[in-house]
């Protein structure tokens, strides 16, 4: 399938979805059931300044991290790492349609290891367009600088972190109205690493430049009013900047259908399972993998919410000799609020990552952690989280341990 052929299904769908379908009330709520950590409280919510018919929202975090395995290496060094993360956002206020603007810094630095320094920062503005009631356009111009984690297997080893730019646009269309409900989307992504060196030696990154543009439809039919049936699809294509790489240009489709059900206003869940493959210009042979996934959340009481998630998926890999990876992720997390302004979890989850074409990088990520978020008002918010991270390899000398205490505290104007 072509990729002009498969933006045309989307937008023609997303048309007849607009057209065809009546005006009459949801039959099915998808936010009928909410994890108790995301609930809104008014008395704990800031809620900004008005700057005419917009809202405007600043805040800083200040956060304190123990890391006793900051290279994520089976022989450990640890550090200690503080983090300044101020943000605004500015917002309309308007009855219909809407733009909204953003800016966000995250400044690292290491007590002893200063080489590992970070200044990432991202900007963005978007908008919304009502066609309708529950009818809408939205899109996004977004542009990120980061630094690439230690714990990524892409890391080159550098002696300093890899720093690289996403450039980011997106479409999408969304009507949700009566029985069926139609999502369509389209992104287009720039990324750009920068060089990083070892040494004298210089790192040529740019072998993992590349764009990469994604389409995706989604139809929902509601069954009942706790009950959803939906197919999808979607299309990938992935194409890089330097000859020297262009092995690794791809095309990625999936399909893939499921069901959303809610039960008696406590219990929400959904499934589906489908097909996605990849087919490689050059280099490599193609791949193809079951895609699943699904989530369940379950509020036990008013109080206490239980939510789990799987999904598997085909990852984009550099690695020398593979050509993609085929991720699972499992999460499992409890969430108890003690009292409105304090809230307790605790997570777990597993990756299992499995390099087509290579297996010598497979592994395992097992996890853990828990974390108390404290607001005593509604500018204030402080937490502390532990989290763990154990991590397996076929060869037992690169398996590693990471243990991270952090203290932080926010201020939302």
């Amino acid at each position: 399938m072509k990729k002009t052929t498969l933006a045309a299904l989307i937008f023609c769908s997303a048309a007849l979805g607009a057209t065809s379908v009546p005006f009459s009330a949801r039959a099915f709520d998808k936010n009928l059931v909410s994890n108790v950590k995301y609930r809104y409280n008014p008395y704990y919510q800031s809620e900004g300044g008005r700057l005419g018919t917009f809202i405007v929202k600043p805040a800083v975090m200040l956060l304190q991290t123990y890391d006793d395995n900051i290279f994520r290496e089976h022989q450990a060094d640890s550090d200690n790492i503080t983090v300044l993360r101020p943000e605004v956002r500015i917002m309309s206020d308007w009855g219909l349609h809407g733009i909204e603007a953003g800016a966000q810094g995250s400044f690292g630095r290491y007590a002893e290891f200063t080489s590992e320094n970070y200044n990432d920062f991202s900007f963005y503005v978007s908008g919304q367009y009502d066609v309708d009631y529950e009818t809408y356009f939205k899109a996004l111009a977004k542009y990120e600088k980061r630094h690439q984690e230690r714990d990524q297997l892409e890391d080159p080893g550098g002696d300093e972190p890899v720093e690289y730019g996403v450039k980011t646009v997106f479409i999408g269309f969304t009507r949700e109205l009566s029985v069926l409900r139609v999502n369509a989307s389209a992104t287009h992504r720039d990324i750009t690493y920068e060089d990083s060196s070892v040494g004298n030696t210089i790192i040529d990154n740019s072998t993992r430049d590349r764009s990469q543009q994604e389409l995706d439809l989604r139809i929902a039919y509601g069954i009942s009013d706790n009950y959803e049936a939906f197919i999808a699809g979607g299309y990938d294509r992935r194409r890089y900047d330097v000859a020297s790489a262009d092995f690794r240009d791809s095309d990625s489709y999936n399909l893939r259908a499921g069901v959303a059900v809610n039960f008696t206003g406590k219990l929400r869940g959904d499934i589906y399972a489908g097909y996605i493959w990849q087919n490689f210009d050059s280099g490599f042979e193609d791949v193809g993998a079951v895609k699943y996934g699904g989530s369940l959340l379950w509020n036990v009481t008013d109080l206490t919410s239980i939510e789990a998630g799987v999904d598997r998926s085909l990852i984009e890999t550099v690695q020398a000799g593979a050509s993609s990876i085929v991720q699972t992720n499992v999460d499992l997390s409890v969430a108890h609020s003690l009292r409105d302004n304090i809230l307790v979890e605790g997570t777990a989850g597993f990756i299992d990552n499995s390099y087509e074409g290579s297996g010598s990088n497979d592994n395992h990520v097992y996890r853990a952690g828990m974390s108390v978020v404290y607001k005593p008002n509604e500018h204030v918010s402080t937490g502390v989280k532990y989290d763990y991270i154990n991590r397996k390899f076929e060869s037992a000398s690169r398996d590693y341990d990471n243990n991270r205490v952090m203290v932080n505290v926010r201020y939302d104007y």
